[in-house]
């Protein structure tokens, strides 16, 4: 990280995603509630769990693109690069989608 814009961004971004930690995402039906970070608990080896670079919000340690915090929304598996993970906004007969 060059700039210090480049560093004021990532620590802001790092303060907003550590409110995640306390919050609990859930798709009703599906999967049950679980904060962000029980998700890292259940993810990471205890190593990698007190490893920032592997466990952060921010971080991507399979390099797929995606942080943990999209993995953790988005039911992934953040140490297994997944194909199509992205959400995709698209029109379908009119009608705004969000595919996943």
């Amino acid at each position: 990280m060059g700039s210090p814009e480049a560093v004021n961004v990532v620590s802001s971004m790092k303060r907003c995603f550590s409110t995640f930690a306390s919050l609990a995402f859930s798709v009703p039906g599906l999967l049950p509630a679980i904060t962000f970070q029980n998700w890292q608990t259940a993810s990471f080896t205890e190593e990698q769990f007190y490893d920032e670079s592997v466990s952060d919000a921010t971080a991507d340690p399979d390099g797929d693109g995606m942080t943990n915090l999209h993995e953790y929304v988005f039911a992934g598996q953040p140490l297994n690069a997944e194909a199509n993970l992205s959400p995709v906004l698209e029109t379908m007969a009119g009608t705004l989608a969000l595919t996943y």
